[in-house]
């Protein structure tokens, strides 16, 4: 299900958003496509995404989950 707001899944550096078409929101913390590193852009980025999240009627769970690292 795609909606006109939906346009924020892109929107980040340190967020990768997906939904399915039951409304399922999977948000993945990662910096550079591995584990999060917590910096003053990243918390923005959160406070700004949980936002809009919450704005989307689209969105019936979401689920949160970080990038792994490589060992």
């Amino acid at each position: 299900m795609q909606t006109i707001s939906d346009n924020y899944f892109t929107a980040y550096r340190n967020l990768k958003l997906t939904r399915d078409e039951d409304g399922v929101l999977v948000v993945q913390f990662h910096t550079d496509e591995g584990p999060l590193t917590f910096t003053a852009e990243a918390h923005t980025e959160v406070v700004e995404a949980f936002y809009r999240i919450s704005q989307d009627r689209a969105n019936k769970i979401v689920i949160l989950t970080v990038q792994a690292g490589t060992s």
